[in-house]
């Protein structure tokens, strides 16, 4: 048994936590933080719907990566090559990460008082 065939690359670890790393700094600067302001009822409260579907890409993309196998980790970090299932799997846990996002961002903010839409 070849068994670099079972274990991650150390590269393949690093850009894993790196992904997960930039989704939680996301989320505190586009979902928390926003969050907070509306709890304090600020008069002016900045966010971006764009900055929060960030969020939950990358965290699902690192978490994907360091939990998938490597083979299927490499798949995914290949440019161009044919999609299998774990594509399309990774990509329906973006939407639903997404959706859970927004709505819930939505619901909390009507919650406190703002409108998001």
């Amino acid at each position: 048994m070849n068994k670099s065939r079972y274990t991650k690359s150390g590269s393949l670890i690093s850009i894993g936590v790196a992904f997960a790393l930039v989704g939680i700094v996301c989320g505190y600067f586009f979902l928390y933080r926003p969050l907070l302001q509306m709890s304090q009822h600020s008069a002016h409260v900045s966010f971006s719907i764009k900055g929060q579907f960030i969020s939950p890409v990358m965290l699902i993309t690192g978490l994907f990566i360091l939990i998938a196998p490597s083979e299927i980790a490499d798949e995914m970090l290949k440019p161009g090559a044919k999609k299998s299932k774990w594509f399309w799997i990774w990509l329906l846990m973006i939407m639903a990460g997404a959706a859970v996002t927004y709505f819930s961002f939505s619901y909390l903010s009507q919650g406190y008082g703002y409108h998001v839409r």
